[in-house]
């Protein structure tokens, strides 16, 4: 009998691209709630492979800025 695809088995690029779209917005989400918590030092992490996948995401530049604000020894030049 004839199988049912699960969902994303045929198309493969649009579930990967998803992936990438999801681990961006998930670093910056976790990025923002670090420096809202004012744990700057931990903001730093996420927040750079979030700006890394997309680098001109306006709030996860701003969110990093902050964060190498609070915490300019950490700032890798």
């Amino acid at each position: 009998g004839a199988r049912s695809a699960e969902p994303g088995e045929d198309q493969p690029e649009e579930m990967i691209g998803l992936g990438q779209r999801l681990g961006r917005r998930l670093h910056a989400a976790a990025g923002r709630l670090l420096v809202g918590l004012k744990r700057y030092a931990e903001a730093i992490v996420p927040l750079t492979k979030a700006v890394a996948r997309r680098s001109n995401d306006a709030e996860a530049l701003y969110y990093l800025g902050l964060a190498h604000a609070a915490e300019p020894q950490l700032l890798q030049l």
